[in-house]
């Protein structure tokens, strides 16, 4: 008898066992599910919010892109002398370059010609580097808004943005031919 005893025990007691260890996997799987749909909607949420603000930025370069200054400015023949000072209209658009470059912490901020010279910049923009003119011709080439990275390492990478501005000129030619 006491080993009936024991064999029912044993038998209870695996049970037991199994029906915990059962619990406790469905539990973590559970819990590893939620996890998994908390992190995908953040992730969701990053994205959006990343993509939010890249059309922030692209509704500030057309807005400055629209300006009929800046449309001018590109309009004008090339200048060979850069050491002379910018025509009136043109020191009007320099601050507003500088607030932009304040208020959204941009390290570079410039009007570019079809040929990659920048004809006006924020006051603290540097030059062009290579890899932004890059841009500037991906840009020229393709007629639209582009987003790049700029620079090799994690301290010195930089988001480069890049849209067209369809000169007074070429808006007239294009009503013409429309």
């Amino acid at each position: 008898v006491p080993w009936a005893f024991l064999g029912v025990f044993l038998v209870v007691a695996g049970v037991v066992a199994a029906g915990t260890w059962l619990r406790i996997r469905n539990q973590k799987q559970t819990a590893l599910r939620a996890w998994e749909s908390r992190l995908a909607s953040v992730a969701d949420d990053r994205a959006r919010l990343v993509s939010s603000w890249l059309n922030e930025r692209k509704a500030d370069a057309e807005v400055l892109a629209d300006l009929p200054s800046v449309r001018k400015l590109l309009s004008q023949p090339a200048r060979t002398d850069r050491s002379r000072p910018l025509p009136p209209p043109n020191r009007q658009i320099a601050p507003l370059l500088d607030r932009f470059t304040t208020v959204y912490g941009y390290s570079n901020l410039s009007v570019v010609d079809s040929e990659g010279h920048a004809l006006l910049r924020a006051t603290r923009s540097p030059d062009l580097s290579a890899r932004e003119g890059e841009i500037v011709k991906k840009v020229m080439e393709s007629g639209t808004f582009q987003v790049d990275m700029v620079g090799s390492g994690t301290k010195d990478s930089l988001l480069a943005f890049g849209i067209p501005v369809f000169s007074l000129r070429n808006l007239e030619k294009d009503r013409r031919e429309a």
